[in-house]
């Protein structure tokens, strides 16, 4: 089963990377002369990122109840392990929906997710972070399918 977590991990780990490496690709960055900076739009469709968002979004709501698991059962590793990919998460959510011209609303709050588990390391917090994580969600999908990139 640690193998199996391991693989999961190093997997997810690589995914991530490689989404960051094509967003940083689909830039380019000119300096001119006086050293002004300068980007152009992507070069991807906005629909060309709508499966590695969702795939963040359901980390975001499976990950509380995986990090509550490791808090029960006193496994340092991978409750740390799982903690920072939530956080990777937290943080791709956002610079994913930018790069889509996708404004997150001011209403959604990723940050408490992170931060209920962070100062309440107790077992059970899971349902609280999930429970914020699931509104979350529901707040950002409404946003995707307002753009109409959902394929419900």
């Amino acid at each position: 089963m640690k193998n199996k977590n391991g693989l999961l991990i190093i997997l997810l780990v690589m995914i991530s990377i490689l989404s960051l490496t094509m967003a940083v690709s689909a830039q380019t960055v000119s300096i001119s002369s006086d050293t002004t900076v300068s980007t152009q739009k992507s070069i991807w469709p906005p629909s060309h990122y709508i499966g590695t968002l969702q795939s963040y979004l359901d980390d975001l709501q499976r990950l509380p109840g995986i990090i509550d698991e490791a808090i029960c059962v006193v496994d340092d590793t991978g409750y740390q392990e799982k903690m920072a990919l939530l956080q990777n998460r937290i943080e791709g959510i956002p610079a994913l929906m930018k790069e889509m011209e996708l404004k997150v609303p001011s209403t959604v709050n990723l940050r408490i997710i992170h931060t209920t588990i962070l100062k309440n390391k107790i077992c059970g917090i899971g349902k609280i972070s999930t429970g914020y994580a699931d509104l979350a969600r529901e707040k950002l999908d409404a946003v995707i399918r307002n753009a109409g990139l959902y394929n419900e």
